[in-house]
């Protein structure tokens, strides 16, 4: 996952109780979201950008 770092989300998925399907052109990935696929308080975390491009939570925070 770490090559995706910096990269853009071109589009998501959400189901709240099973998955965040996260796609980056022709490639992606699948989060589980389901309390027994969890070994802590989150499965995953994203930082939006502020005005300027640089990771901010001017831009938003999300955290599943």
């Amino acid at each position: 996952m770490r090559c995706y770092i910096g990269e853009t989300v071109d589009g998501c998925e959400e189901n709240p109780e099973r998955l965040l399907a996260l796609h980056f052109g022709e490639h992606g990935f699948v989060i589980p979201l389901d309390d027994g696929s969890s070994l802590g308080p989150e499965s995953a975390h994203m930082i939006g950008v502020d005005e300027n491009g640089w990771p901010s939570v001017r831009g938003g925070i999300w955290i599943w």
